[in-house]
């Protein structure tokens, strides 16, 4: 169903960091790794975005996210242990959440997908395992060699990629009514077959046609657009597919309704009600997994947003839905530290780290409630684990440096200084040099 790309990458939730202060005009990035069956792989795919010099890592189930970055289109790299898997191009949008789904077209077999979050990493890599078994099997008496050996194959990609180009800049395209993307660009990871195209711009008459992608072939697209004449405003938008859903839902007509409520969602896709409202639908009907999908994207989009009340009701249907979705009480667990709830928020941080020992947003956000409650040498604890995961972030050793002055632990404060001088970026650095809180702990560094 058309969509489900952009319910998956919502997902991302676990990804983001806690410090409210970071909201700004500009965009954020998030995306989720999938395997050919659009589930998440394991944690630990590598993700570099090279115009900004950004590395990231994807979490426990799979998703990464950046911090507000500047609008434009970014080349997206991923790799997993030094094998590069694949390039994508993912547009950013001002003040908005930027989705993006990654889908390895090679070396599928050596990153073990994640069917079951909660499936111990052991089960995730039984299939590697047994390759290795049998390799070590017992040698035999040696042969005479043959005459000829068979050449090796490269394996084939499974998708297609098509190569876009128009007259003009950020033409965005759509195959079968969902946008893939912005910009000439080649688009990658394509299902082969036919497809219907539609490119279009503001100001521009959109084309339409029908293109035929191959497997493991790029296909080009060239396009010549044509300035739009104008036409009235009222002409230009499309119906209220929320409302129309809404009414179908009303009326008991739950396939016309999750119709609707998905091409609201293709056409906004920070639509919040949408996805609740599809949400409660899939509950209806039983389809638990895609309604905490639904649930978890209503809650990062509400809680992005500074809507923290209706964001925990979001989280707290996931949670009726999955009571060990880590996502949803790490999600839930921001919201009540936003609301000056630190006690509610220790309560979700460690039940996601009873489902999940390795979750650095779990660390830093206890981190943070018992640094709200002036509990610092706690603080500092939950600090420390989460730079023992997470060695290269540099709120992590902003946190640790104020608990460390607040504890007179000079020694580590030096040291952590020391590491956040070495990852923070020339505006980090000076962001701290400005910062109040920081006032004491210059003094303290520059007297030697």
């Amino acid at each position: 169903m058309a969509g489900t790309a952009f319910v998956l990458l919502l997902v991302a939730v676990g990804s983001l960091f806690l410090n409210s202060e970071h909201i700004s005009s500009e965009g954020n990035l998030a995306g989720i790794v999938l395997d050919e069956n659009d589930q998440p792989f394991i944690q630990g795919v590598d993700v570099y975005i090279p115009e900004l010099d950004m590395k990231l890592k994807s979490n426990a189930e799979g998703f990464f996210k950046t911090g507000p970055i500047a609008a434009g289109t970014y080349k997206v790299i991923y790799s997993y242990k030094g094998t590069e898997l694949g390039t994508e191009y993912a547009t950013v949008t001002t003040s908005k959440i930027s989705m993006m789904a990654l889908r390895p077209t090679l070396f599928e077999e050596q990153v073990p997908s994640q069917v079951n979050t909660n499936t111990k990493q052991t089960q995730q890599f039984s299939s590697v395992q047994t390759e290795s078994t049998q390799k070590t099997k017992p040698k035999t008496k040696a042969r005479k060699p043959k005459k000829s050996r068979k050449k090796k194959t490269t394996k084939q990609s499974k998708y297609a990629s098509l190569d876009l180009q128009t007259n003009i800049r950020n033409a965005q395209i759509s195959l079968d009514g969902k946008s893939i993307g912005v910009g000439d660009l080649t688009y990658n990871n394509l299902q082969p077959g036919e497809h219907r195209y539609t490119v279009s711009s503001d100001g521009y008459e959109p084309v339409t046609g029908i293109i035929s992608l191959s497997r493991g072939k790029t296909t080009s697209l060239s396009i010549e657009m044509v300035v739009a004449n104008d036409i009235p405003e009222q002409q230009q938008t499309g119906p209220d597919y929320y409302q129309l859903g809404m009414e179908a839902a009303q009326n008991h007509q739950n396939e016309t309704a999750l119709s609707y409520f998905t091409k609201m969602i293709d056409e906004q896709p920070d639509h919040a009600s949408a996805y609740i409202a599809r949400g409660d639908i899939y509950s209806m009907d039983k389809n638990w997994q895609s309604a905490l999908n639904d649930y978890l994207s209503a809650g990062l989009i509400l809680r992005e947003n500074g809507d923290y009340q209706s964001a925990t009701t979001a989280y707290n249907s996931a949670i009726k839905i999955n009571k060990k979705s880590v996502v949803a009480h790490i999600g839930r667990g921001d919201c009540f530290l936003a609301e000056n709830e630190p006690r509610a928020a220790i309560m979700d941080y460690e039940a996601a780290l009873k489902y999940d020992k390795h979750s650095v947003e779990a660390y830093f956000g206890l981190g943070l409630a018992r640094f709200n409650q002036g509990s610092y040498k706690k603080a500092s604890k939950h600090f420390e684990d989460a730079r023992t995961l997470d060695t290269g972030n540099p709120e992590v050793y902003e946190y640790l440096i104020l608990c460390y002055s607040a504890t007179q632990d000079e020694k580590n404060l030096r040291k952590s200084f020391e590491r956040y001088a070495q990852i923070a970026s020339a505006e980090e650095l000076a962001q701290m040099r400005a910062d109040s809180k920081f006032e004491n702990i210059w003094t303290v560094l520059e007297n030697e």
